[in-house]
């Protein structure tokens, strides 16, 4: 629903009632009658609490399930869809459904963005593992995929892995 609040701090914590996106408005004015405005989607995913011998799987056939794609600030474009793949080759994992791009040649290379999952506690595992099923059909120079993970609310983003490219080693 739509809300309003106001405060008058320059610290604002804001507690949302559920995991969802939410179009959030920032209004921000002085004693001196300057103002400013922004306005971005916050996404408040849900938080899975894994124990030891539990495990996580998403087939996505009931919808995005706390995932939710996004772009980069500073380069507005973002091709995710949730659906069922144009073209898809073999086995998916599970259903119909999947999170995929259909870029086209005409399209500009500056794409960054990328498709975010719910949030996970492992406090009780000692060992975690993922696993995914991931299909590609990437252009040379110009397509690829990282595996990213934060433990402080992105304050900073981790790549797991490593990659190689042309014989060099890098960390990704």
């Amino acid at each position: 629903g739509v809300s309003e609040d106001t405060y008058t701090t320059k610290d604002v914590d804001y507690p949302f009632g559920s995991p969802d996106d939410y179009e959030v408005e920032l209004f921000v004015s002085t004693s001196y009658g300057c103002t400013d405005t922004i306005l971005k989607a916050i996404h408040i995913r849900p938080t899975y609490s894994l124990q030891k011998g539990s495990s996580y799987y998403e087939s996505f056939e009931s919808g995005p399930a706390g995932w939710a794609s996004g772009h980069d600030d500073n380069v507005p474009l973002n091709s995710w869809t949730l659906g069922e793949p144009v073209v898809f080759v073999g086995d998916g994992g599970g259903g119909a459904n999947a999170w995929y791009t259909d870029i086209t040649s005409n399209q500009p290379d500056a794409e960054q963005s990328y498709v975010t999952s719910p949030c996970f506690s492992f406090d009780e595992i000692f060992k975690p593992m993922i696993k995914f099923a991931m299909k590609r059909l990437f252009n040379a120079n110009r397509d690829g995929a990282i595996l990213q993970y934060s433990t402080d609310n992105w304050n900073t983003v981790t790549p797991l892995g490593k990659y190689e490219i042309n014989g060099l080693d890098g960390i990704y």
